[in-house]
């Protein structure tokens, strides 16, 4: 189950992906946009924590991509936005971490950018639905397999 309101960074990453590349584009058009940290993307080794001993052991590699930006409005405000998201290219991430920022300082571009965030809140929570609704259709009660068995 997703929380009511999932961060921004996880709803933009819902969000259809064309529309967050193009605003991701007019927006460091907009904006003056550098890399705070060399972006990255590849594999990621996912560790997990053993619940008995509490040791660490690895469930596989996942593809991720990382990046952070800064970005810098025309009046020289500066602001930070970053993301680091699993199965997505560079260019996809970069994207997100501009819209992230202008977001989060409430830079020109901030509404169009809530718009595509409210967007991919909408997809989660569809998403959501259509899980809980296949779980309930494989529900199994096991009380009334109890009632016709005999000792």
């Amino acid at each position: 189950m997703i929380p009511s309101e999932p961060h921004p960074v996880t709803a933009l990453a819902a969000a259809p992906l064309a529309e967050v590349l193009d605003l991701g584009e007019r927006l460091t058009l907009r904006h003056c946009v550098r890399h705070a940290s060399v972006p990255q993307d590849g594999l990621f080794l996912l560790a997990l924590e053993d619940g008995i001993r509490q040791e660490p052991w690895y469930i596989g590699e996942i593809p991720v991509a990382s990046v952070l930006v800064e970005v810098s409005a025309a009046d020289g405000r500066k602001t930070r936005g970053g993301a680091v998201l699993m199965g997505v290219d560079a260019a996809f991430a970069t994207a997100v971490a501009v819209c992230d920022a202008v977001l989060r300082a409430g830079f020109d571009g901030a509404e169009e950018v809530a718009s595509l965030v409210q967007r991919g809140r909408m997809t989660l929570t569809q998403r959501a639905s259509e899980r809980a609704a296949q779980r309930a259709a494989t529900r199994v009660d096991f009380a009334d397999l109890a009632d016709g068995a005999t000792a």
